[in-house]
């Protein structure tokens, strides 16, 4: 008598051609494993893995991709071995496989010191490649890096930041990291003195000011931190 075993193992996808899958599958797939008694105890999951060969397709398109097992020496050593993966075929969309260039945008947490603020973020470099099925890759705008926290910043700063892809579909071919850096730099604002007094000083030789108007509004320019506290003389 034969005895039967059930086992889950990894669902692995080769492809080294000009087609990549447009959704997910499985990542594990059942196998029905049957034997001799004494075969079976002597196996497990870790002598068997599946996968589906999407080399043959050259066309984009819907495919019911066959399933691939490979098996280890222990599995491969058993000639009595009748082994069905469940199911025997994946349904799939393969897509076109596109290589495309987009800005890398620098995540930040925090805010710079009271007065100062983030004149710009930089990156390099400022491109990221990106390698997936066309689908996907049409909705990719950025790549953002892992957050850099710039609590109480009050000058200029650089780190290396990793990449980080929030994206299943597709990968990021290179770079990992960039060089980051944040410009730093004092808020400039206007400060309005309303109803101020004025008086003009000195005028033109030959030139006599009459005026009934003797008070204006006056507006200054300068740092944040500087007008804060800052008074007409």
């Amino acid at each position: 008598d034969l005895d039967t075993m059930t086992l889950s193992v990894p669902l692995k996808v080769e492809s080294n051609g000009n087609l990549l899958l447009e959704k997910e599958v499985p990542s594990r797939i059942k196998l029905t494993v049957k034997g001799k008694p004494e075969d079976i105890g002597r196996l497990s999951e870790n002598d068997f893995s599946a996968y589906l060969n999407l080399d043959y397709y050259t066309v984009a398109g819907n495919y019911s991709v066959p399933v691939s097992l490979t098996l280890s020496n222990n599995a491969s050593n058993i000639s009595t071995l009748e082994i069905r993966p469940n199911p025997q075929n994946i349904d799939v969309v393969l897509d076109e496989k596109i290589i495309e260039y987009v800005p890398i945008f620098v995540r930040t947490t925090g805010n710079p010191i009271s007065g100062y603020e983030v004149a710009a973020k930089e990156a390099e470099p400022q491109l990221a490649r990106i390698v997936g099925p066309s689908s996907a890759i049409k909705s990719v705008k950025n790549i953002e890096t892992e957050l850099w926290n710039i609590t109480e910043a009050s000058e200029s700063m650089e780190k290396t930041l990793k990449l980080v892809n929030t994206n299943k579909r597709i990968y990021i071919d290179e770079p990992t990291s960039v060089n980051a850096k944040i410009i730093i730099s004092e808020i400039i604002e206007d400060k309005t003195f309303e109803d101020t007094s004025i008086t003009i000083l000195n005028p033109t030789e030959g030139l006599e000011v009459k005026t009934e108007t003797t008070k204006a509004n006056v507006t200054v320019k300068g740092t944040q931190n500087y007008l804060k506290d800052y008074k007409l003389p």
